[in-house]
C-alpha cells in the first residue's frame, strides 16, 4: 500500500520493478515504479543499463530521489507534461552529462542534481524569463560542472 522515499537507495543491481496490474496504488512501465495513474515517476530502477531515458509524457512530477545514485545515464529529456523534479530527483548521477528540461517545470526541488560531476549541458526549453520564474531549491545545482543553462532565446548563468 506504500513504498517509502529512497526504499530502493543506492540498488544499483535493480534492473526492474515489477508491479502487479491489480495494485490500486502502484503501476510499472518498462521496469520503472510510477504511482498508479504513472503521473509521477517515482523510481528508475538503478541498475538498468540504457545510457539514455525519456520520462513519458504522462508524468508530471518526478519524486524525491527518483534517479538518485543512477550510475548509467548519460542523458535525460524530461517529458512535456513535468511540473516538479523532486528534492535529490538525480542526486549524485555519476555519467550524467546532459539534461533537457521542458518549459513546463514550475519547481526544481533542493539539491535536485546534487553531485552530478559530470553534468556540463542543461538545456531549458523554454525562454530565459521562464527559466527566471522557476522556483529552484537549495543548492539545486550543488558540485555540477555546467556553468550556463542554453535556453530558446539565449544563456543564463549558474553563478
Amino acid at each position: 500500500t506504500s513504498v517509502g522515499e529512497s526504499v530502493f537507495y543506492n540498488c544499483d543491481r535493480l534492473t526492474s520493478i515489477e508491479v502487479d496490474k491489480n495494485n490500486v496504488n502502484y503501476s510499472s512501465l518498462d521496469g520503472n515504479l510510477y504511482n498508479k495513474d504513472q503521473t509521477e515517476l517515482i523510481q528508475y530502477a538503478l541498475g538498468k543499463t540504457a545510457t539514455a531515458f525519456t520520462i513519458p509524457d504522462s508524468v508530471t512530477s518526478i519524486g524525491n530521489s527518483a534517479f538518485k545514485y543512477c550510475r548509467n545515464l548519460v542523458s535525460v529529456t524530461i517529458g512535456s507534461s513535468v511540473t516538479r523534479i523532486g528534492d535529490g530527483a538525480f542526486c549524485v548521477c555519476g555519467s550524467l552529462t546532459e539534461i533537457v528540461i521542458p518549459d513546463s517545470v514550475i519547481s526544481i526541488g533542493d539539491y535536485a542534481f546534487e553531485a552530478c560531476f559530470r553534468l556540463t549541458s542543461v538545456t531549458f526549453n523554454g525562454t530565459i524569463k521562464e527559466w527566471n520564474a522557476i522556483e529552484k531549491g537549495n543548492d539545486w545545482n550543488y558540485r555540477v560542472p555546467a556553468t550556463e543553462v542554453v535556453c530558446d532565446d539565449g544563456r543564463v548563468s549558474l553563478d
